[in-house]
């Protein structure tokens, strides 16, 4: 699934550790910790939906076969996501970011019934698709080209 986020960001805490210049407010290391809260669209994407069955086998004498079809509810749905966001600072640049979100699918996009066999035991279901996930980034902040005036110094 695409996502379309409208994401608002607050800083809620902020850590300096011992200032080194006090003109500029530059510290040796800082942390600052911000809450990440917004929404937005899911959009179902050109994914491969009607590729066939999923089938698996099994070890020694269990054997499992899944059968699936899936079926599309929605092309759009809306989404709510939360999580923080840890900035790390070293000379008044940031060294490094840590992100952890969480997005919760608000409407069902698939629905996916699965029948499955398990050695002589039949069973089905069904899965339903929000676009519900949890994620995780880390980045290494990368300056390629700074505009306006550099300061004297």
């Amino acid at each position: 699934m695409h996502q379309l986020p409208v994401l608002l960001s607050k800083t809620f805490r902020e850590i300096n550790i011992r200032e080194i210049d006090t003109i500029r407010h530059t510290y040796l290391a800082s942390f600052r910790l911000d809450a990440v809260l917004g929404g937005g669209l899911n959009r179902l994407g050109n994914n491969c939906l009607d590729c066939g069955g999923v089938d698996a086998g099994g070890l020694f004498y269990d054997t499992i076969d899944f059968r699936q079809t899936i079926i599309v509810r929605r092309k759009w749905g809306g989404f709510l996501m939360g999580g923080v966001t840890a900035r790390f600072y070293r000379l008044g640049k940031e060294r490094l970011n840590l992100s952890i979100y969480y997005t919760q699918g608000l409407t069902d996009m698939l629905l996916v019934p699965v029948q499955y066999q398990y050695n002589s035991q039949r069973g089905a279901t069904t899965l339903h698709i929000r676009g519900s996930g949890v994620s995780a980034t880390l980045g290494v902040p990368i300056r390629l080209k700074t505009f306006g005036k550099t300061p004297p110094g």
